[in-house]
């Protein structure tokens, strides 16, 4: 079928065009835009996390460094590391 000829309804592919199909094409690829945009964004709310140890000792100390580093802040985590009393 030549485009000339016209589209699915049998309109010729001017007036086709010409019945608002283009604006709304647009709006559908805004939209879809946006919505990509904010998913490439990370959030920034964190979610607030208690971690209980039993001491500071070496069995703790990856949990320790890791809060140093940045490690539970990067997939949004805000870690509360808790003593907890033996």
């Amino acid at each position: 079928m030549d485009r000339s000829e016209g589209n699915h309804r049998g309109l010729p592919l001017h007036e086709f065009m010409n019945r608002g199909s283009l604006r709304n094409l647009a709006a559908q690829f805004l939209l879809l835009a946006i919505f990509a945009l904010a998913l490439s964004f990370p959030t920034f709310a964190q979610e607030r996390v208690r971690i209980g140890v039993s001491s500071r000792g070496f069995g703790s100390l990856p949990l320790f460094v890791a809060e140093k580093k940045g490690f539970y802040a990067k997939y949004g985590f805000r870690p509360e590391i808790v003593l907890l009393r033996s």
